[in-house]
């Protein structure tokens, strides 16, 4: 009986969240998108083409830079733990503009996760050689690859040159243990961390047992942190533990073959709208970070990762550290993901401390 919004993409996943909802609450559901002039990033367009033939209301939501600066000030002060996905700033906003109209959001998170895709050949290549070859022994080997000059051999060898294999599955090019000891002027171990573990509880696992366990391992609690701070509830039925429970016991090809994932979804979907076949690929929702930070002159990079800010926290040396940063101003976008986690820990730190003081 509760009006229910649906964070609606192109996706399979949440085509058929919506298409479901709608059946069991008919006339009580909206399905909301988060627009981005960024057209590679858009996903309006489909989505509202999907949503008026499934016949439910549907609103494009779009938001100014100011828009996600608010939401950022209010993620570092209100969530109970800092995430590093981009997508929270998003998220907070959507709830925010979705409360007064809409009783409980839900969306297609936890899909990837569930039903899983073919683990890559990289990966699975990576993943052997770590287990026959010391680090040390890669890292030599690395050097000679980049070293070769035959058949463009040298882009092969990041396939050796990892530190830890938990490296490979991690979803953003964020920091890699060596980088955080040079930062941080310390060794660094994440031994104990949730993402090591559940990795190494699967040693004898095979490649693709492995990748399964840990493929949708990003938590998606920041749904929950952004639904209450808009005061409404947040459902996420892909990660109900009865569905999972149902879906992991199907036989894999129904969940992922020959390069095509979520094989049930599209089956339930074209069982009951075969009509419909403009279905896009699901992209990874992206949120354009870069231009966020970049905005005001990388105002809010210069704000919470001064030297001031590092030095007062001290997690990390500022000294080393704001090579990095200066890097990234100056251009190098690789160190986007670097930069961001950074900031979004330090701004989580700093309003800690001015909320005790």
């Amino acid at each position: 009986s509760r009006r229910a919004g649906v964070l609606l993409s192109s996706g399979v996943d949440s085509a058929t969240l919506l298409a479901a909802c709608e059946r069991v609450n008919p006339g009580q559901v909206e399905a909301f998108t988060v627009g981005f002039d960024t057209v590679d990033l858009d996903e309006s367009n489909a989505a509202r083409a999907l949503a008026k033939f499934l016949r439910v209301p549907h609103a494009t939501l779009r938001f100014n830079v100011g828009d996600y600066r608010a939401a950022f000030a209010r993620m570092a002060l209100e969530f109970e733990q800092p995430f590093g996905d981009p997508a929270c700033l998003p998220l907070i906003c959507a709830a925010g503009a979705a409360r007064e109209r809409v009783d409980v959001l839900s969306d297609g998170s936890g899909s990837d996760g569930l039903f899983g895709a073919e683990i890559p050949r990289h990966l699975k290549f990576a993943l052997q050689l770590s287990a026959l070859f010391s680090r040390s022994t890669r890292q030599a080997i690395a050097a000679l690859v980049r070293r070769a000059k035959l058949f463009d051999l040298c882009s092969y060898g990041a396939f050796f040159d990892f530190d830890d294999p938990e490296e490979l599955f991690i979803t953003w090019s964020s920091w890699s243990n060596r980088e955080l000891e040079q930062i941080c002027g310390q060794s660094v171990n994440f031994d104990q961390s949730g993402f090591y573990r559940a990795f190494r509880a699967q040693k004898y696992a095979s490649p693709q047992q492995r990748f399964d366990a840990i493929g949708g391992f990003p938590p998606d609690d920041a749904r929950f942190e952004a639904a209450s701070m808009a005061n409404i509830s947040m459902a996420l039925p892909y990660h109900d533990v009865a569905v999972g429970n149902f879906i992991r016991r199907l036989p894999q090809a129904l969940r992922f073959q020959s390069g095509v994932t979520k094989v049930l979804l599209r089956q339930l979907f074209a069982k009951y709208y075969s009509e419909y076949n403009d279905i896009l690929k699901k992209r990874y929702f992206t949120f354009p970070l870069h231009f966020f930070l970049a905005d005001q002159n990388y105002g809010l990079v210069r704000q919470f990762l001064s030297t001031e800010y590092l030095a007062r926290h001290g997690l990390v040396d500022p000294r080393r550290t704001v090579r990095w940063i200066d890097r990234y101003v100056a251009g190098d976008q690789s160190l986007l993901f670097k930069i961001w986690s950074l900031m979004v820990l330090h701004s989580w730190l700093d309003s800690r401390n001015t909320v005790a003081s």
